[in-house]
């Protein structure tokens, strides 16, 4: 009985011994395992012992302290140019303009997190290597600035050049270039730009000249041996003419054209060359319709078109014979050259009948008729189409004794003198009375200073060679078309031809606020010319009515005032031999 009970009594007490050992270790275990965990947690937002990126030292840091100090200590390097290296030549570039930045906050993101990975851990507490920083790449702005690049510093292909001159063919050798391959380059630039501690070399492909060897050759083969080979002969109708081969050499060059090397001929020194050598015969001026007075009346001596080389084809003609090796002829055409004024043109200009004319008379005097007749001349055959403006001055041209106007008298400042064109201002007269009762729009007129009884008053019309002119404006939808002459009696006349437009009326008003001349003494010198006392002055009115089927279309005064003609006298000066 007694050893029953004590078997009883001790099982229990080495089951408790056991269990406590037993909680003792789990507790243990659970204490480092609740100890791992809070510090992978604590670890997860701090960088690795010993990491540092491009030189600056981030470890130990949380997330926002790495990503603050990077990019406080970042931004001045990530600012600086980046150097490239394109053929030998060092270039920085703006890394802002280029579009590359540093991303502190992607460098530093790979660098913390959570994790239970025991070697994980051990490497983070226990150091780290450096760490490249992360970079962003704007990849248009990058390729933007490497294009700009590629353009500073390519070096040009050189062609091949052919030339032939004096019976030969010179060339020169074609270079190839050096272009940047941007598109590698970009690859380049991208991948190393912050950290490359050399300048980037960029790669470069060749650029071949667009002329090279094989183009040179086929050019002399194709185009510089035919054109030395002899002349070209020019066919014009059933005449033919030859262009020697210097000619052909001082026109020709050879350039490419889209790419091929072809023939060019200087176009003046072809149609020059042509020309000097076409046969009498071959070519025929344009003649203009124009008007002619037959028996006083105006007939037209009709057009006739000319005839000419088509000098627009020409060249290009013998640029394709000059390349023949066989038949070497190039065939010239002719065209017709249009008249300038046809005489369907002058058909319907409506010139049937004088629709207005005036005469006046001058006096003896040869250098005065002369000018008269030959401003007739000028101005007969005249043709003022609707809308124009004629000029007197402009038709007559410079009065000098080349063109034929010869010395007679003219009034200067109220006093009568010799002048160049003596007596225009009694054709001017004569032409703006004859225009005046045609109806025509006076733009431009000037009475005499002075009355002379020769001119109807208020209506008359001095001229003085770019001062004074004499203009009207051909207002009527028919052509107008002048005629004028001098009789053997000394009658200046002026006729106007056209179609009778309008209805014209003037009239002239009586002379008012009328001044006697006086006389006037001077001393007597080379500068005084005495001069007999002339017409008063006045004043007197001119209105011309315009009518169309009787209704008033237009009416104009002209108010001019005369100076009266004053004599002058000239006297000697006073002596004592005189008292």
């Amino acid at each position: 009985m007694g050893d029953t009970t004590q078997l009883a009594i001790e099982y229990p007490k080495r089951r408790v011994g056991k269990a406590i050992w037993h909680g003792v270790v789990i507790a243990l275990v659970a204490g480092a395992a609740v100890g791992y965990i809070v510090l992978a947690h604590w670890l997860a937002d701090r960088v690795p012992a010993g990491v540092s990126v491009a030189g600056v030292d981030i470890s130990h840091l949380t997330r926002d302290e790495a990503t603050a100090t990077l990019d406080a200590e970042l931004a001045a390097k990530a600012a600086d140019e980046v150097e490239v290296e394109i053929d030998g030549a060092v270039i920085g570039i703006d890394p802002g303009e280029a579009g590359l930045t540093v991303s502190a906050a992607e460098t530093v993101n790979p660098l913390v997190g959570l994790t239970y990975d025991p070697f994980e851990l051990w490497r983070h507490v226990s150091g780290s290597e450096d760490v490249l920083a992360v970079t962003d790449v704007d990849r248009g702005a990058l390729a933007a600035t490497l294009e700009a690049l590629a353009d500073q510093t390519a070096v040009p292909a050189v062609d091949g050049t052919i030339s032939v001159a004096n019976g030969d063919v010179a060339t020169t050798d074609p270079v190839p270039g050096l272009r940047m391959d941007v598109e590698a380059a970009a690859d380049a630039v991208a991948s190393g730009w912050f950290d490359a501690p050399d300048p980037i070399v960029l790669p470069c492909i060749p650029d071949p000249p667009i002329v090279d060897q094989a183009a040179l050759d086929r050019a002399a083969t194709d185009i510089a041996e035919p054109l030395l080979s002899g002349p070209v002969t020019v066919a014009v109708e059933d005449k033919r003419l030859e262009l020697p081969v210097s000619v052909l050499t001082e026109a020709a060059s050879i350039s490419p054209i889209e790419g091929t090397l072809r023939l060019n001929l200087n176009e003046d020194v072809i149609v020059d060359a042509v020309k000097a050598r076409l046969p009498e015969g071959i070519e025929a001026v344009a003649r203009d319709a124009e008007f002619v007075f037959v028996d006083g009346v105006p007939t037209i001596d009709p057009a006739k078109a000319g005839l000419t080389v088509d000098f627009t084809s020409i060249t290009a003609e013998v640029a394709i014979a000059a390349q023949a090796t066989g038949e070497r002829t190039a065939q010239a055409t002719m065209t017709e050259i249009d008249p300038t004024q046809s005489t369907e043109m002058l058909e319907s200009m409506g010139i049937k009948e004088v629709v207005g004319e005036f005469d006046t008379q001058a006096y003896a005097d040869a250098g005065r008729t002369a000018n008269l007749e030959l401003a007739a001349e000028k101005v007969t055959g005249v043709l003022v189409k609707p809308g124009e403006t004629f000029s007197l001055n402009e038709t007559l041209g410079p009065r000098t004794a080349e063109n034929g106007w010869h010395t007679a008298g003219v009034v200067e400042n109220g006093v009568l003198t010799e002048g160049m064109g003596g007596g225009l201002s009694q054709f001017s007269t004569t032409l703006y009375n004859a225009t005046h009762f045609a109806g025509l729009e006076d733009v431009e007129h000037q009475p005499h200073r002075n009355f002379f009884d020769r001119y109807p008053e208020g209506r008359e019309a001095t001229l003085w060679e770019g001062e004074i002119d004499n203009r009207f404006k051909n207002n009527t939808p028919y052509g107008v078309l002048l005629r004028a002459w001098v009789t053997s009696s000394l009658e200046v006349h002026v006729q106007v031809w056209s179609t009778t437009y309008w209805e014209v009326e003037s009239v002239t008003s009586a002379r008012r606020d009328v001044v006697a001349p006086k006389e006037i003494r001077r001393p007597a010198g080379p500068n005084c010319k005495e001069q007999a006392k002339g017409a008063p002055g006045f004043t007197v009115d001119v209105t011309r009515t315009l009518r169309l089927g009787g209704e008033v279309k237009e009416e104009e005064t002209k108010t001019w005032r005369y100076d009266p003609t004053d004599g002058y006298v000239c006297e000697k000066p006073k002596t004592d031999d005189d008292d």
